[in-house]
């Protein structure tokens, strides 16, 4: 955690938690935790878990680092997945 970041912390800016980037980017909390150990997602602040300030994100969409981890599409788990396809002569 840098010195800025700590700051912005303990000076009431908002922050960011797992939860709240699951929400903003419409996936699950594991997905933002695999996004977070690939280096998807810039470096967290750790306090009491990781947090993110609004900027790190705004900056990382800006910057492209998000653009392929959110074009990939979203599986829907109330659809059946099919791993394989049969097709029968009649």
């Amino acid at each position: 955690m840098n010195l800025p970041e700590l700051l912005a912390l303990l000076a009431g800016r908002p922050v960011l938690t797992r939860k709240d980037l699951a929400r903003r980017f419409g996936r699950d909390v594991r997905t933002i935790d695999r996004w977070k150990a690939d280096g998807t997602l810039p470096r967290p602040v750790w306090f009491h878990g990781p947090l993110w300030t609004p900027s790190t994100i705004v900056d990382a969409e800006r910057a492209g680092k998000l653009h392929t981890a959110l074009n990939a599409v979203p599986v829907d788990p109330t659809e059946p997945q099919h791993l394989f396809t049969f097709k029968f002569d009649k």
